[in-house]
């Protein structure tokens, strides 16, 4: 092809040079490419699945009503294309049910495939082609064994594995949003932010979704845009600590319909540079709490690049985050 460019062009018109370089001194924005994201979930103890793109319109309209119809279509049951990798991983759930194999980790790359809006696609504008990964966890934990009891996967495990896998790409641009929804395809659903904007959601399979597949059992999927893991991000880099961490651990009486999120985002926001890390170790309800009420205990990090901390300045901190914490969530405390 180049070759014809430069006849057509002319050879004589083509300059010689004896120099070329090439500037490498712009910030490229890198994309992540579907290979990245593969290994990643390999390495996590996912096994990939390939289903089909062309679906049939109960199937497709169940990710998203506004499919794109195939003009000539050799069956019904591959008319449309699909909507969402969800129902091809059912499929495959169901499949390996019926050969015993109920204790699965799956995952698929591809493309879906919809229209912008239900007012037809009279031009390419109005089609939308988007690659996503999508998650899958039903049965157990683990293989059974003596030394333990069976325990089966939760909507937990299945965030667990998501945050793993967005911290390898966004580090912590990301975040996980309870939502009222009208998805066809989970319960108590997540949305899945990054870089404040919408990318995928998680969830539970709805009963009547897993009786369609001939499915008795939880099954948890997760959906994610690729696109929206390969935003642009900055690492930055630090010595090791110098000097020790001092960890205390604070609850909290609260209202149940608070999100610990809610809490944690006020203890970093009222935090100083000393807090380093915050998690989450104990929830409670029962005894001694009214019955809309629960208890969040977290654990916090406190350190300086500088020098070792003194307890005066360790109990400033800790006070700055309590009220800081009770003003914000409306959250009581319980102990220290």
């Amino acid at each position: 092809l180049i070759e014809e460019v430069a006849r057509v062009f002319g050879y004589d018109n083509i300059a010689e040079r004896s120099v070329a370089s090439i500037d490498f001194s712009q910030p490229f924005q890198r994309n992540i490419s579907a290979d990245e994201v593969r290994q990643v979930l390999v390495g996590q103890g996912f096994n990939e699945c390939l289903s089909y793109v062309l679906q049939g319109s109960t199937t497709a309209e169940i990710g998203n009503p506004r499919f794109v119809p195939l003009l000539n279509p050799q069956s019904s049951e591959n008319a449309v294309m699909r909507t969402s990798l969800v129902p091809g991983l059912l499929d495959a759930v169901a499949h390996n049910a019926n050969f015993g194999n109920t204790d699965l980790r799956l995952f698929e790359i591809g493309k879906i495939y919809g229209t912008a809006s239900a007012s037809g696609t009279s031009s390419t504008e109005a089609f939308i082609e988007e690659e996503r990964v999508c998650l899958v966890l039903t049965g157990n934990r683990a293989y059974r064994h003596w030394s333990r009891m069976p325990e089966e996967y939760d909507i937990f495990d299945l965030k667990g594995e998501v945050s793993a896998c967005l911290e390898k790409f966004v580090l912590d641009k990301s975040r996980f949003i309870s939502y009222s929804t009208s998805n066809r395809l989970a319960d108590s659903a997540l949305a899945i932010e990054i870089n404040g904007s919408y990318a995928g959601f998680l969830g539970a399979v709805k009963a009547e979704v897993l009786k369609r597949f001939g499915i008795d059992r939880a099954v948890y999927v997760a959906e994610i845009q690729v696109k929206a893991m390969s935003a642009k991000r900055t690492k930055q880099y630090a010595t090791l600590p110098k000097y020790p961490r001092v960890r205390r651990d604070i609850a909290f009486v609260l209202d149940s319909s608070i999100p610990a999120e809610s809490v944690e985002r006020a203890i970093r926001g009222n935090s100083s540079p000393l807090l380093q890390s915050v998690e989450l170790f104990d929830i409670y309800r029962g005894d001694n709490l009214a019955a809309d009420k629960k208890s969040l205990a977290f654990s916090i990090d406190l350190m300086s690049n500088e020098r070792t901390l003194t307890e005066a300045e360790i109990d400033a901190e800790v006070k700055r985050i309590v009220e800081g914490v009770e003003a914000k969530v409306g959250a009581v405390l319980r102990a220290t």
